[in-house]
Order: structure tokens, then sequence, then C-alpha cells
């Protein structure tokens, strides 16, 4: 069932005024999905598009489950299972993201349920803690990596503080949880801009920004009028991405940022429920549309009216999809669940322009 709208005749005759519309990118998709698992998911992929990163696993939770993080290189034999010396497979372990020669993530030591921030590199599929020694935490995960830079969150007797790895082998730890708030998280870098959330006294989450990834830095994204709870999921190092709560909906938005709260433009899809977005690279943002209960991937290319539906690329054996992360070529990663109801990890590949006629507007 397809949820694009024809072009409404204002929009089309504005576009014709302006000159020619800019030219859609095609997509095709790979279904990466390993042999030998029941089950998986690409969550990250590297800025170059080499490599991606994301879990599989085989039985069913507290059964016979088994889960390994994964590493691929752009198809599906060539999936490398990550796993953890001392970590449960039982639980999972999970991979984030990559800057194409680190992997971050996060597993469960053997006989608890706590959790580790993990990394992996391309030449070790056994994977090491740089969960922080100090400062009393018991939780912790690594969400994004970017050069010498790893972001994420560690959980002490007072919440989530968000925080951001550096140095040899991700050995220190750094709080950047803004002064004031509850609660934070981070969970994307690139360079040293870092995005997330944080929960202020209210108690409302909000989305967060540190251009230089310190406390000091912080910016808080919320929306100043129309929105609730907001949070950024993605930057591309100049822009903000993520989703807020409507006001008049109650649902969720897909949200651009340039650095301000001020600075934010909706950019949901009228077709869809709800919208949010998930990974970012410079110009592009990937996420999904929900219609129905049902997900559907979708791309954008910095505002509503370049809005790709990637979903719609992989025909009639899926029935949903998320798209997580975006390379900076294009090249798109996330998910798709089968008609059989198994989770397969998913690549959208660009294949180049095609004419300005190839767009669909959304109304």
């Amino acid at each position: 069932m397809t949820h694009r709208h024809p072009p409404a005749a204002a929009a089309l005759a504005a576009l014709l005024l302006a000159g020619a519309a800019p030219a859609q990118t095609t997509y095709t998709f790979t279904d990466i999905h390993p042999a030998g698992q029941d089950n998986s998911l690409c969550a990250g992929i590297s800025p170059d598009g080499s490599r991606q990163v994301g879990d599989a696993s085989t039985g069913v939770f507290f059964t016979n489950f088994v889960g390994v993080g994964g590493r691929w290189a752009g198809n599906a034999a060539s999936f490398a299972a990550m796993t953890a010396t001392g970590y449960d497979q039982t639980l999972g372990i999970y991979l984030n993201d990559t800057d194409g020669t680190r992997h971050v993530g996060w597993a469960f030591p053997q006989g608890t349920f706590f959790t580790d921030a993990m990394l992996w590199n391309t030449t070790n599929t056994n994977g090491v803690s740089i969960h922080p020694t100090t400062g009393g935490f018991s939780d912790s995960e690594a969400t994004g990596v970017s050069g010498s830079l790893a972001c994420g969150y560690a959980i002490d007797g007072g919440g989530a503080k968000a925080g951001v790895w550096s140095g040899s082998g991700f050995s220190t730890f750094t709080v950047i949880h803004p002064a004031g708030a509850l609660t934070s998280s981070a969970l994307d870098i690139r360079g040293t801009h870092v995005v997330g959330v944080a929960q202020f006294p209210g108690p409302i989450s909000q989305a967060a920004y540190w251009p230089l990834a310190t406390e000091a830095s912080f910016v808080n994204l919320a929306p100043p009028s129309g929105y609730g709870a907001s949070r950024a999921t993605a930057t591309d190092g100049i822009k903000q991405s993520g989703f807020a709560i409507s006001n008049d909906s109650g649902l969720n938005h897909a949200m651009i940022w340039s650095g301000t709260a001020s600075s934010f433009v909706d950019v949901h899809p009228p077709a869809f429920d709800s919208s949010r977005i998930q990974g970012a690279a410079p110009g592009i943002q990937v996420g999904f549309g929900e219609v129905g209960g049902a997900r559907q991937a979708l791309l954008w290319r910095g505002s509503l009216g370049t809005l790709v539906n990637l979903h719609e690329v992989l025909g009639a054996g899926y029935v949903e999809s998320e798209a997580f992360d975006v390379s900076d070529s294009g090249v798109v990663v996330g998910y798709a669940i089968t008609t059989g109801g198994a989770s397969h990890a998913i690549l959208w590949t660009p294949q180049g322009a095609s004419s300005a006629a190839g767009w669909q507007l959304y109304e």
C-alpha cells in the first residue's frame, strides 16, 4: 500500500516558477541479513560507507536467545559476528555506530542486568569495555563515534548523564550533563558536535546540542512553542535532527535544527501519523514515518519537499521498515520486517539523479 500523494497544484506551480526542481536520487536495496540468524538490524554506517554495524540473533528472549553484534562490508556474506569475552550473549551484544575504524555499542556483563559501553575495531571481533571506572556509574552505553571521540551516557544514582569518551582506547569519560538537568543522554556525534536529550524539572525531555562536546557549550534546542517533548538524535556536524511532539496531534514530528531552538524546521510529512529522524550525514536525514501503526523508512534532504519513501523500494516481501543511519554518499542502513515477521538488516543504495519530474511532493 502506498502513502505517496500526488503533487499539490500550488506546490508544483511554485517549483516551476522557481526553475528546475532538485533532482531525485533513486534507490535500490540489498537485504544483508546474515545466514544462520533469525533476526538482524543494521544501526550504523561509517561516513565513507565502507562499514556497517548492528546486531543479529537467534531464538527467543529468556528461552534460547543468542545475540551478537554485527559488522558488514556491504553484503550479507561479509557479516562478522562481534562478541566480547565475559559478556552475556543470551541477553545480546549490540553495536550502535562506526567511523569505519572503530565500532561502539553495549553489552551485559555475565551474571548481571547492568550494561557496559563497548569498543571494537576492524581487526578485532572481541570487544573491550569502556565503562567508566570512576564516578560510581552502574550502567553505560556508547551511542556514537567520530574520530578521536565517542559519545553516550552513564547512569549513576541520580540517573543518566551524557558524556564523551576520549584518549587512547577511549579510556577517559567526561560528563557533559547540563547544569540543572535531571537526566541527559548523548545520542550522536560528528567531529565535536554532540546531540541528544536532557530532561529538566517539569519534567519534559528536551532536544540537546553540545557544539564543542563540553558541558559549557550546551544549547537547549526545544522548540519555543507548539511542541512538547523533543529529542535530537542525529547530527551531520552542521545541523541537528530528531523529533518533537506536536501539541496539535500529540504525535512525533521529524525536526531539523541549525544550532538554536528558534531555528527548528518541522519536516513531518502529513501523509503519515508521526515521523522521526534517526540518522544524518551532510545534507541528508533518514528515519521513518508511521501510518496505521506501521513504520516506513524515509529520507529527507533538508526539507519536506525532498522526501523519499525508502520503504516503497522494498516491494511486497516486507511490511515495515526503519532507516537508522546514512553515509556521506547517501547509502542508508536500517531494517525491514518480512511478511514472515522476521527483522532483516537492509542497505539502501543511491543509483544517481533522475529527472526533476521524478520528485513527489507531500501535501
